[in-house]
């Protein structure tokens, strides 16, 4: 499984987990966690293109986010 299948995998995740909660801000932050797993998938799916054509071009990916970390900062 590519890194942006698996972004992918858990913006559904977190949508589905959103979509059983009627209210709160923990159903806001999985939908804003989900978007930024779109986000990401769609960083890898460039990165993943772009290392076909370089292969000698190592892409870094930031730290995921979480809810404990929703942005994925590092900090």
């Amino acid at each position: 499984m590519s890194d942006a299948e698996s972004y992918r995998e858990r913006a559904a995740m977190a949508e589905r987990l959103a979509s059983e909660m009627t209210t709160g801000s923990h159903r806001e932050q999985l939908l804003k966690i989900a978007g930024d797993w779109r986000l990401m998938a769609q960083k890898a799916e460039a990165a993943e293109k772009a290392a076909q054509s370089r292969p000698d071009v190592v892409v870094d990916f930031p730290i995921e986010p979480s809810l404990d970390n929703p942005s994925g900062d590092a900090s």
